[in-house]
């Protein structure tokens, strides 16, 4: 998994290859190669409504040559004014993440 903290959300659904740079994917696939892993997945923030800590997640895609799979995972990040509640949020973001992981 690799995080980019760029605003993604405004692209279209169906551009998944379009919504990070291609640094950004040759980068995600350099770890893979190296690791070696056949699944990977960008991580980037998406806005957070009503307090709902549900991931968007992409359809998976397949890197052709030695093979794999790439997903993209949208974490709602919150805009807490107390800390102890923005914690709260994430950590539920990351329980569910790791859900959707397993």
């Amino acid at each position: 998994m690799d995080a980019k903290y760029k605003r993604l959300e405004n692209k279209k659904e169906d551009e998944f290859i379009s919504r990070f740079s291609r640094e950004d994917l040759y980068q995600l696939i350099t770890y893979m190669h190296v690791l070696p892993a056949k699944t990977g997945g960008l991580i980037y923030p998406i806005s957070s409504n009503n307090d709902k800590t549900e991931i968007c997640k992409s359809i998976d895609k397949n890197i052709f040559g030695l093979g794999g799979n790439i997903s993209t995972y949208g974490l709602p990040i919150p805009t807490k004014d107390k800390y102890p509640d923005f914690a709260i949020f994430m950590n539920k973001v990351e329980n569910d993440l790791k859900k959707k992981l397993a």
